[in-house]
Order: C-alpha cells, then sequence, then structure tokens
C-alpha cells in the first residue's frame, strides 16, 4: 500500500469516529428500564420511567411538555419539561445561593452544555438549542428540569439523552 492510500484511510477512519454520538457510554441499567413515549401532537419520543406522565400545555404559538412521577406524593425523583417554539428564554435562579456551572449532556444525539444551577444540593439544569425539526417551528427546544440529589440529577439527563425526532 501506497504511503497516501494509507493516510486517506487513516483520514477516513478518523471523520467516522469522530462524528457526533460515536463516542457515547453504554446505556445505563436506568437507561435500559426506561419505556419511550411518544410526545403528544409532535413527531419526537422520549424515554421515561415506570411511573411517570407526560402532559402538554399549549401556548398561543408554542407548546410546553412536563413529565413527572404521576404519583404527585412522590418527592424523591425528578420533573422537567421542555418548550417547544420559536421564542424561548432560560430560567433564572432559584435564588442567589445557587452556584451555576456548565455540565455536558446528550441531547439529540450531540453532547451538549447545559446550564446547572446547584441550589445548596437540589439541581436546576437547562438547555437552548435548535430543535432539529426540519421545519419552521418549532425551531428551538428549551429543555429543564429539577431534582433534589445528583443522582437524581443523572437520571435526569438519561432521560433527556433518549429525546429524538421520530418519522
Amino acid at each position: 500500500m501506497k504511503p497516501y492510500q494509507i493516510t486517506i484511510i487513516y483520514l477516513l477512519f478518523t471523520l467516522i469516529a469522530c462524528k457526533p454520538g460515536a463516542h457515547k457510554l453504554p446505556d445505563s441499567a436506568f437507561k435500559k428500564k426506561l419505556t419511550t413515549k411518544q410526545i403528544p401532537g409532535l413527531k419526537y419520543s422520549i424515554g421515561l420511567p415506570a411511573g411517570y406522565i407526560i402532559k402538554k400545555s399549549k401556548g398561543p404559538d408554542f407548546s410546553v411538555y412536563y413529565f413527572y412521577p404521576a404519583d404527585t406524593t412522590n418527592t424523591t425523583g425528578f420533573e422537567g419539561g421542555f418548550y417547544m417554539g420559536n421564542n424561548p428564554a432560560l430560567f433564572p435562579a432559584a435564588n442567589d445561593s445557587c452556584k451555576e456551572q456548565k455540565t455536558k449532556a446528550y441531547l439529540f444525539g450531540n453532547n451538549e452544555n447545559w446550564i446547572l444551577n446547584d441550589c445548596n444540593g437540589k439541581y436546576q439544569v437547562q438547555l437552548i438549542t435548535k430543535s432539529n425539526s426540519g421545519t419552521d417551528w418549532p425551531a428551538y427546544i428549551h429543555a429543564f428540569g429539577n431534582c433534589k440529589s445528583k443522582a437524581e440529577l443523572d437520571k435526569l439527563l438519561e432521560v433527556y439523552a433518549t429525546l429524538q425526532k421520530t418519522d
């Protein structure tokens, strides 16, 4: 094999190996137990834990989808949601004691920079990014969630990693 052929093979391998999502970690035991649910009225789906529901709230030119435990007395888990529309806005931190930082987690197959507020052991996380809808609406998604522990934060972000466009 000639040197230029080796170089071409190396470059092709590098391009394939470095495409977005190529270096995802194996699914956790938690993620394997999630049930895929179709998002009402959209061509998107998300994996949710047993006992969680998803509800739609419709605005004049946007929709917000909330997911949370069906048992409203369950205060140990996490809750989240996402805005789908063309004019998203970030939420302020819950209070002045929150420490803002960035964390990496997947959404739509891309390892994104999420805003994480640590509010004395309670966590708020959010991200605004393009919706990958392929149409003018919804142009953006604002994903957000709350939880009371680092373990629940990890689970919440794993749920968001399952959000995907469907046909």
